[in-house]
C-alpha cells in the first residue's frame, strides 16, 4: 500500500470513489488527503460531518448551506413503504439536513424512530416535500409544531418523537468578533475567513476564539516538503527561524545534502540524540562551521570540561576514566584534589 505524505497525524485511508485516482490509497492526515483533492478549505467541516457518519464523498461534495440572513426551511419525510411521516426543520439546507439523517441511521447506536425507519427501509423509499421556503429563523418552531400537528406526524401515527419547538434550545455560544456579535463561534469563524479573504481558515479562527486567544494576522503556512514534519525538518526549521544558518542552508534539501556528504546518516543523528555545534559562534552554520557532538560533550564544552589525553579529546572525566580502565572517583580526586595534570593522573603509580 502506497503512503502519501510524512510527519505526526493520524493516517487516512479514502475509501470512496469519487476521486477515481485515490480510491485504496492512504495518507498521512485526511486533511493531507484534502490538500491533495483541492478542498483544504473545507476540512473543519468534513472532519465534522465524518464524526456525524457522513460517508467520505457526501462528506466532501454536499454544498455548504448556512443560513442565510436568518432564514430557514420546514420539510416533510415521507416513508413510501409505511406512508409514516416525518415533520423537521432546518437552517443549513433540506439535502444537507437529510444526508445528516441517513449518516445518523446508519451509525448512531441510539437512533430516533426515523432513524430507525431510515435504517430498515432504506433513503430510496423516502419522498422529501418542501412545506415552507425562506422563513425567519424566529418563527420556525412554531411552524414546526403547527405542521406536526397539522400532519399528525407525532409518534405512533408518525415518525416525530415530540411536539417540535426545540430549535431555539439549541443556541450556539454568542461571539463577538471587533464590534460584531455573532450567535455562534462557527458563525462568527465562517466571518473571519471572509474578511479576511483566506489569509485566516475558519479552522484557525474557530480554534483560537473557542481558546480564548488573539486571533492571527494570517494561518500558519504549511509546507509541501515531503519530509515536513519529521524530527529533523523541524530541527532545520528552529534553526532558520532563529536566523542560524547560512544562505545556502536556508534551503531544508540543500542543508540535508551537506550534512550527508559531511559523513553524518540522518537515522544516526537522530538515533544517537546528536547535537548541531557551532565551533565558530560568531558566524552562522554552513557547511565549514559545524559538527555533530554527543549532548554529553556539548555540556562538556559548555563548562569547559574537555580533556586532551594523549591527542585524544574526551567530553569530562567519566570518559576519560572509562578508556583507560580507572575508576572515575579515583581519577577524579587525582585531578581535583591532587591538582595532577590529566595525563599524569592516567598514568599515576602509588
Amino acid at each position: 500500500m502506497k503512503i502519501i505524505g510524512i510527519g505526526r497525524a493520524k493516517i487516512f485511508t479514502y475509501c470512496g470513489s469519487k476521486f477515481k485516482k485515490y480510491p485504496g490509497l492512504t495518507f498521512i492526515s485526511m486533511p493531507f488527503f484534502l490538500d491533495v483533492v483541492g478542498k483544504l478549505n473545507n476540512h473543519k467541516l468534513v472532519q465534522s460531518r465524518l464524526k456525524q457518519g457522513f460517508d467520505i464523498d457526501i462528506a466532501i461534495e454536499l454544498p455548504i448551506c448556512s443560513i442565510v440572513n436568518g432564514f430557514g426551511q420546514v420539510y416533510l419525510l415521507t416513508n413510501l413503504a409505511t406512508n409514516r411521516r416525518y415533520v423537521g426543520i432546518t437552517t443549513i439546507g433540506i439535502k444537507q439536513r437529510f444526508e445528516q439523517h441517513v449518516a445518523k441511521s446508519n451509525h448512531d447506536e441510539k437512533m430516533s424512530k426515523i432513524h430507525r425507519e431510515l435504517k430498515e427501509f432504506g433513503r430510496e423509499n423516502f419522498e422529501i416535500t418542501v412545506l415552507a421556503n425562506k422563513v425567519s429563523a424566529e418563527i420556525l418552531s412554531e411552524l414546526e409544531i403547527r405542521y406536526i400537528r397539522e400532519y399528525r406526524t407525532l409518534w405512533p401515527g408518525g415518525l416525530n418523537s415530540t411536539l417540535g419547538g426545540e430549535l431555539n434550545q439549541r443556541r450556539g455560544i454568542a461571539c463577538k468578533v471587533g464590534d460584531l456579535l455573532f450567535r455562534s463561534i462557527s458563525e462568527a469563524s465562517r466571518y473571519v475567513e471572509s474578511a479576511t479573504k483566506g489569509r485566516v481558515k475558519q479552522y484557525v479562527a474557530e480554534s483560537r476564539l473557542r481558546q480564548g486567544r488573539e486571533l492571527p494576522s494570517e494561518s500558519r503556512q504549511r509546507s509541501f516538503n515531503k519530509e515536513a514534519g519529521t524530527i529533523f525538518f523541524r530541527k532545520h526549521l528552529g534553526l532558520k527561524r532563529k536566523k542560524l544558518l547560512c544562505i545556502d542552508w536556508l534551503n531544508f534539501d540543500n542543508f540535508k545534502h551537506d550534512i550527508t556528504q559531511m559523513g553524518y546518516q540522518i537515522e544516526s543523528i537522530l538515533d544517537n540524540q546528536l547535537i548541531l555545534f557551532r565551533p565558530d559562534k560568531t558566524r552562522p552554520y554552513s557547511k565549514t562551521n559545524c559538527v555533530f557532538i554527543s549532548r554529553a560533550k556539548e555540556r562538556a564544552r559548555s563548562t569547559g570540561n574537555e580533556y586532551d589525553v594523549f591527542g585524544k579529546t574526551y567530553s569530562g572525566l567519566a570518559e576519560v576514566a572509562r578508556a583507560h580502565n580507572i575508576k572515575e572517583t579515583t581519577l577524579r580526586n587525582r585531578v581535583k584534589n591532587m591538582k595532577l595534570p590529566i595525563e599524569l593522573a592516567v598514568n599515576f603509580k602509588l
